[in-house]
């Protein structure tokens, strides 16, 4: 109860970005959809390779882009080529995650019962984190929602 008004404005930021996606027409990349550090492998030549696409999907790049950060955004660009960032998709793309993650967490502490009560309770301290200290999911989502006159 606690996180509810910011639960309510996830939901409702999702929506209402929702909306303005499905008024226009956005070019798909094959996206990763699960890019971060323990997916990639760098050989001794420095090459980089992205490792384990069990969650492949046909997405605009902002798709992949919610898992960069400064710096590495270079090295993303290298990859996807063009630089330009619908801040629409993005700003979805940001929510869908962060709803996501409290719906994956909910799950896991309230449904899950093969799960050890210590277990449920890291869950439920990384739940609370995420929205007690603005996580680096939903400071994201925030910061390019900011970008955005809605």
């Amino acid at each position: 109860m606690e996180y509810q008004s910011t639960i309510h404005t996830a939901a409702t930021f999702l929506e209402k970005l929702a909306a303005l996606i499905q008024r226009h027409a956005v070019p798909y990349v094959i996206c990763h959809a699960d890019l971060h550090a323990r997916n990639l492998i760098r050989d001794q030549a420095g090459h980089v390779f992205v490792i384990d696409w069990n969650e492949v999907m046909l997405a605009p790049k902002e798709r992949d882009y919610i898992f960069i950060r400064e710096p590495q955004a270079g090295a993303f660009w290298e990859g996807y080529g063009r630089r330009d960032i619908d801040w629409v998709l993005l700003a979805y793309y940001l929510w869908e995650r962060v709803v996501q993650d409290l719906i994956e967490d909910t799950q896991n502490v309230c449904f899950k019962d093969d799960l050890a009560e210590e277990t449920k309770m890291d869950i439920a301290q990384s739940f609370h984190a995420s929205l007690v200290q603005g996580g680096n999911n939903i400071a994201a989502a925030y910061q390019a929602s900011a970008r955005l006159a809605i």
